[in-house]
């Protein structure tokens, strides 16, 4: 794993025109202002690199005015989904960034809180009557809070205590500068964690009421982030392990904005607008890699070569290549069929990392990206092996990735969020990821590693992750679904199969599902996680199954 991200603002310079997206924000209310910033004017959010709202001026003109919300840094796991720092443990330290301030504060104080968190509750509406499948939910919400008690209350950094069990930790930021300061609140106009309440205008329009979906899972300025509820342990049920994953990701190990995408500071060049390969034109042109050009309105790749560090709107050929590194860039691609990167015919030793990759427009039909990284079929005998697809920020997409199959690949530590159609006819399917069985040939069987991934999918088909058979000829064989943090679809874990090709010699464990969107088809309550339960088809039939639980109470989750 590469260094921690912890970013907020990626620096985009000699960038051709990049679509924006806009989407109407909240009221927003800061708490202990002395310098007539009570009160905010409404935001907007503005899509540039990172999602983050960009926050109206004050109405003082030389009052601290909170931009890009405080966020915690990222935190240490392992393949086993083992966290060893940063997250909501009882031993460990929890860090915050102050986030981003207007109006040049000259510094920054911190109050940590212990805070309720409650699961959300049935909106009343189902998403469809006629099956009995599930109800949309309203988002978490935080109750009341207190002052924590544990050492570093009041610094960036504060070690989890006993006293914190069962409770959500958040921190209030307050930015001071000559005029006097400002305050981030913890409740009230906020959303639990990194969550929004603005819901796709599609699934509005085709549900005929509004989901409890997120739109951009990236927070308000304005809102002090709030943890995962505090666990003893881990891993575990009730208090003893975490929940509320969904608060903050990256308090439980899972991926969100803390530790995917470009890192902080990154200088991005457009392409072909500042650099058509990487001699140039343009001044420093040299820092976006080697090994590839740009010509005939795509960008081409060779075996040894590294893309880095620029802006792209087009697909990405991987194919046929090895020895390839694709990082630190922002990719877009929008319509049916357009898969942002295709990985395939023999290519090895792929790595895509550290990338924000996405579709344009969740609220224009067609606007979307089918796929951002789909596996063509090809040759058996020289399917694609060692492929890494790692720390990416991926949003507007109908699947995010298609077709897995072949070889080996690790997919892990990915923030997957805010799906979007591909088409104007709305009619894709939604997945977070497909893998497929595996097919005959050398490569048969060999492993598929899928950890530490959060996939928070806001439609209610198909699944976060399915694990299908309809593409090949083969079984799902030697999967290893450990640590992920899912929501939505027609079930969290979709374990496809038939009495000939079933899902073998696979592994299922530690796996958090979640509410947030989707609640019991029968209740309306929460433990339902997609619209029809956590899982279908599951068989024991030489699978393990251990350690999954609810996010929302903690509880187990049983196949």
């Amino acid at each position: 794993m590469r260094r921690p991200n912890n970013r907020a603002l990626v620096l985009m310079f000699g960038v051709a025109a990049v679509a924006a997206v806009l989407v109407a924000g909240a009221f927003l209310l800061f708490a202990g202002s002395s310098c007539g910033c009570a009160k905010a004017s409404k935001a907007s959010r503005a899509r540039g690199d990172t999602g983050r709202s960009v926050l109206a001026t004050c109405t003082e003109a030389s009052c601290p005015v909170n931009r890009v919300q405080p966020y915690f840094t990222a935190s240490s796991v392992s393949s086993g989904g083992v966290c060893s720092a940063g997250c909501a443990v009882v031993g460990q330290q929890l860090s915050v960034t102050p986030g981003s301030w207007s109006n040049s504060p000259t510094s920054f104080g911190y109050q940590w809180e212990d805070c309720s968190t409650s699961a959300g509750s049935s909106t009343g509406v189902q998403i469809s009557s006629s099956n009995g499948t599930g109800y949309w939910m309203t988002l978490p919400v935080t109750g009341s809070c207190s002052d924590a008690s544990g050492a570093g209350a009041t610094s960036s950094t504060y070690t989890v205590g006993s006293s914190d069990v069962g409770k959500a930790l958040t921190v209030v930021v307050t930015a001071r500068n000559g005029s006097g300061s400002a305050s981030t609140s913890p409740s009230g106009s906020c959303d639990t964690g990194l969550m929004t309440t603005q819901a796709p205008a599609q699934t509005q329009s085709e549900m005929a009421g509004p989901p409890a979906s997120t739109y951009f899972d990236n927070g308000q300025p304005g809102c002090s982030p709030i943890s995962a509820v505090v666990g003893t342990a881990q891993f575990g049920t009730g208090t003893s392990g975490e929940h509320f994953c969904t608060n903050a990701p990256v308090t439980c190990g899972f991926a969100d904005i803390a530790n995917t995408g470009p890192a902080v500071g990154t200088t991005l060049y457009g392409v072909p607008g500042t650099c058509t390969s990487p001699s140039g034109p343009g001044s420093g042109c040299g820092n976006t890699g080697s090994g590839w050009s740009y010509s005939g309105g795509a960008i081409h790749l060779t075996s040894g070569a590294t893309l880095k560090d620029v802006v792209y709107k087009g697909q990405l050929n991987i194919s046929g290549v090895s020895n390839v590194t694709i990082e630190d860039n922002e990719i877009t691609e929008s319509g049916e069929n357009n898969y942002i990167m295709t990985v395939g015919g023999g290519s090895s030793n792929v790595a895509i990392e550290y990338n924000d990759l996405s579709g344009l427009d969740a609220s224009t039909a067609g606007d979307g990206c089918d796929a951002a990284i789909y596996e063509e079929g090809g040759d058996p005998a020289t399917d694609d092996t060692n492929v890494t697809v790692s720390n990416n920020d991926v949003w507007f997409c109908s699947a995010t990735m298609n077709d897995i199959f072949s070889g080996t690949w690790t997919i892990d530590s990915n923030y997957i969020h805010d799906f979007a159609y591909a088409e104007s006819s709305k009619g894709n399917h939604f997945d977070g990821v497909q893998m497929e069985g595996n097919v005959e040939g050398p490569n048969n069987q060999q492993p598929l590693n899928f950890y530490n991934n959060t996939d928070l999918m806001d439609m209610y088909q198909t699944s976060p992750l399915i694990l299908s058979n309809d593409g090949t000829s083969g079984a799902e064989t030697n999967r290893q679904i450990t640590h992920n943090l899912l929501a939505g679809g027609d079930y969290c874990i979709y374990v496809a199969g038939t009495s000939s090709d079933p899902t073998t010699d696979s592994t299922f464990s530690k796996n958090d599902c979640s509410s947030i969107y989707i609640g019991a088809n029968k209740t309306g309550s929460a433990d339902e996680g997609g619209a029809f339960g956590y899982d279908v088809y599951w068989t024991s039939n030489t699978n393990t199954w251990s350690g999954n639980v609810w996010d929302d109470t903690g509880t187990s989750a049983g196949p």
